[in-house]
């Protein structure tokens, strides 16, 4: 597994002067201007599921399990590229009674691009010219076959990339294992979804911190956010898998559909007001009441309908493209 993580930063502050004069002081600006990229290569990740006899120290295939469940050697890679820029106004004022408050606005962009590749390859049969697949002989070979190193801490994946261990094990008491010699091929799964994706987010806000009284003050204000995100899945054969829900049973499952219809697209736009009160009630102990409105949205990763496992037949998770935000208090 490679990981690459780069991130270029500018920041800056400066004074403006005192444009409008009266009760406000110097209006100053802070900016930052940033680029990151992360970069996944998983070039070659191995699975292998079998049966484990502890009093023999060998390892068996499943006898009621396809290839596909058994190994599987992935290629993966992901890259996500992101621009952000953010600039904020600040300026001072004294109010009524000469405290000091303060009016913010700011601007805000950001934007990703994510590319996601997989291939998936199975390790399967391959018969010799005297028996087809689903002869009684191949069958038994198959039903056969040991992974078993010549000392209890071998681990299966030498053993099973020995050169001397291609093809069918020795150790089978048989009359036609030498006569039918099975041999391991590889050949892609077929059901590998790579997409790109693409998220951007606007926004804007303004905010006052305005004293109250000696002791208290009121902060609040409003930020209204835009998020724009569609995430793009292709296939081999153009079917994706995607989650639905079943409304009568209450249950999801996993149907197939075109890969047109797995797009997600995300146009969205919030309004977030905030509103906070701010009580000194000893110097250096405040108490605070506050009342806000935030929005919680969909990461590409989550959107994508690509089906995911920590280990072989284990459980998967699979992003689901009919996500959208939501917004809550």
């Amino acid at each position: 597994l490679e990981r690459t993580v780069g991130s270029l930063q500018l920041h800056g502050d400066s004074p403006l002067g005192r444009p409008f004069g009266g009760p406000f002081s110097d209006l100053s600006i802070d900016w930052v201007a940033a680029y990151n990229v992360t970069r996944q290569d998983e070039p070659d990740r191995r699975f292998f599921r079998n049966f484990l006899d502890r009093d023999l120290l060998s390892f068996e295939v499943p006898s009621n399990s396809t290839e596909a469940q058994n190994t599987r050697r992935n290629f993966r890679e992901i890259q996500e590229d992101g621009h952000l820029g953010a600039v904020n106004f600040e300026l001072p004022f004294t109010q009524w009674s000469h405290a000091t408050g303060k009016l913010k606005a700011g601007l805000y962009a950001e934007r990703s691009d994510r590319n996601f590749e997989e291939q998936t390859f199975v390790y399967s049969w391959t018969t010799r010219q005297c028996c087809s697949y689903t002869s009684d002989e191949v069958k038994l070979n198959r039903s056969y076959v040991r992974y078993q190193g010549d000392e209890p801490d071998d681990l299966w994946t030498d053993v099973f990339t020995d050169p001397e261990r291609i093809g069918m094990p020795d150790n089978v008491d048989s009359d036609y294992v030498a006569d039918n010699q099975l041999l391991w091929v590889l050949a892609p799964l077929g059901t590998d979804v790579s997409y790109t994706g693409e998220q951007a987010i606007e926004a804007f806000y303004l905010m006052a911190d305005l004293p109250l009284a000696a002791k208290l003050r009121l902060i609040g204000g409003a930020r209204y956010e835009r998020t724009n995100l569609t995430v793009l899945p292709t296939r081999a054969d153009g079917q994706v898998e995607v989650i639905r829900f079943d409304p009568d049973n209450l249950q999801r499952y996993i149907d197939v559909v075109p890969q047109e219809e797995a797009t997600a697209d995300i146009d969205d736009s919030a309004l977030l007001p905030s509103l906070g009160l701010v009580y000194e009630w000893i110097p250096g102990m405040n108490l605070r009441a506050s009342w806000s409105k935030t929005i919680a949205r969909p990461t590409i990763r989550e959107m994508a309908p690509v089906a995911t496992s920590e280990y072989l037949d284990g459980d998967e998770v699979v992003g689901n493209p009919e996500l959208v935000p939501v917004s809550y208090t």
